[in-house]
């Protein structure tokens, strides 16, 4: 599938995810962000909702049920909003590019919703339809990305957790860096982005050979650098076929 089906395909999925007020009382939804927004989800417990709603614990519960399927819902909605503000943001692009705007979408994301962005990559125990819609719409829009590259179908989960690690990983470092400037972690960001990007095309040259069963190791990669060269020189010495 084409990354521009793909895309045609999470669009028609995410017209489909309920609006916020089927999947939670809009006002108990509101509580529940402001919460998420000021405290983090650990801050977000049945007592914190019910007193930000001036309600008793056990009225809440008969009426949004417990906290863990509140948070599923913030779950699903703040993985919904990241998949469309992403989606849209790699439409009609492929590469490097893409993978620029892909992680950059979703940096953005987590930089003006912070609580939210932690909900949204919480882990849903038992999945409804509409939480499996989303959490695989934006696996595939993630795949999609790395496609055009021309990684071998074996390759592309180890490669996508590759890539979501860098991605989280940076955007736990932003949170730890508050003096960092936004300017700064942008470029920060954008060179994660090329180094991803020499070892994703690397993993695509290879993809006519042979692949292997399991992922590369740093010996098979035939990485001959020089310890004390240029980053510049470092990336040119990466070989394809030593």
């Amino acid at each position: 599938m084409s990354q521009s089906s793909v895309l045609e395909f999470i669009q028609s999925e995410i017209r489909q995810i309920p609006p916020r007020g089927e999947l939670l009382n809009e006002r108990v939804y509101r509580a529940a962000v402001r919460i998420v927004e000021l405290s983090g989800l650990s801050g977000l417990t049945l007592n914190s909702l019910a007193a930000m709603l001036h309600m008793g614990s056990a009225a809440l519960q008969q009426r949004a049920g417990d906290i863990e399927a509140i948070k599923d819902c913030l779950t699903v909605r703040a993985l919904g909003e990241l998949l469309a503000q992403a989606s849209d943001a790699v439409t009609g692009l492929t590469g490097r590019a893409a993978l620029v705007a892909l992680a950059q979408a979703e940096s953005d994301y987590a930089r003006d919703n912070p609580g939210m962005h932690e909900a949204a990559m919480r882990c849903i125990e038992e999945r409804t339809e509409e939480a499996s819609r989303v959490i695989q719409g934006y696996r595939r829009l993630q795949i999609s990305v790395l496609e055009a590259y021309g990684i071998h179908p074996r390759q592309a989960p180890h490669m996508l957790h590759c890539l979501r690690a860098a991605i989280l990983g940076f955007i736990r470092v932003e949170r730890c860096e508050p003096l960092a400037r936004r300017s700064e972690m942008d470029e920060s960001l954008a060179m994660m982005v090329s180094m991803l990007d020499v070892g994703f095309r690397l993993l695509g040259h290879r993809a006519s050979e042979t692949p292997p069963r399991v992922p590369p190791t740093l010996e098979s990669l035939h990485l001959d650098l020089d310890p004390v060269a240029e980053p510049g020189v470092a990336f040119a010495a990466v070989s394809a076929g030593r």
